[in-house]
């Protein structure tokens, strides 16, 4: 399966913009699997600070300068690759730019998880979460996720395993203005992702609970995870 990297700085120099496209080279190099040979994997950059790093391209279709999605998209011939034109139809991840915007695309379905992460001098976009600490130079645990991962089995709906990194929800979009350094994120509401739902669980808060308990792990569960970071033996809860 492809994979797609994209940074932007915000004051890119000569000497920034040549490490980071180093760094996305060595990152992209780094994903392959021992046991596969993959596609020549492709780098791009605008020579302003937005590179891009593809691993394993399935088509060349699917890389158009600084701009290149994962997946399928139902046409493929329109100009998917310009940030503003609308969000094609199809199982995607989808990161474009051009000199005065970046933008991150997810289907209705999160087909394939996009992960964002920002500060005042750079902007990650990427389909696999690896690349933010990577890219941001640290890691910084996320308590949700570990009490998400014992728990469940899984990270949670809304955590990464770094603090910074960012899903987008399924039919998400985040837009970075690059002149003012500025990022919008539209993600369908609630209403949108429930569909067809009928009946009082669908009109209730039962959603609203959801998320503030995925947000708000229970103490038991960031004590043994912290406990588990640190390698101490611990025995599995009797319950939630």
């Amino acid at each position: 399966m492809a994979k797609i990297v994209l940074v932007c700085l915000r004051n890119p120099s000569p000497e920034a913009s040549a490490r980071v496209q180093a760094r996305l080279k060595d990152f992209i190099d780094s994903l392959c699997p021992d046991h596969l040979v993959p596609a020549v994997p492709i780098l791009a950059t605008d020579g302003q600070g937005l590179h891009v790093g593809v691993f394993n391209p399935a088509e060349p279709a699917a890389i158009h300068g600084c701009s290149a999605y994962a997946g399928w998209l139902q046409d493929a011939v329109q100009a998917w690759w310009r940030p503003g034109t609308p969000a094609p139809t199809g199982s995607f991840a989808l990161l474009r730019g051009n000199a005065s915007t970046v933008e991150a695309l997810a289907d209705f379905a999160a087909s394939r998880t996009v992960w964002i992460a920002q500060t005042d001098e750079i902007f990650i976009a990427s389909t696999t979460q690896r690349a933010i600490p990577h890219f941001l130079g640290s890691f910084e645990t996320n308590p949700q996720a570990i009490a998400w991962m014992l728990s469940a089995g899984t990270l949670g709906p809304f955590a990464g395993w770094d603090r910074r990194a960012r899903p987008l929800a399924p039919g998400g979009l985040a837009r970075l203005d690059r002149l003012r350094w500025s990022l919008s994120i539209r993600e369908p509401s609630d209403r949108v992702l429930r569909g067809s739902c009928t009946g009082s669980h669908a009109r209730g808060p039962s959603l609203a609970i959801a998320r503030r308990n995925a947000r708000e792990p229970r103490p038991r569960f960031l004590a043994l995870g912290v406990a588990a970071v640190r390698g101490i033996p611990t025995a599995a809860p009797s319950c939630c």
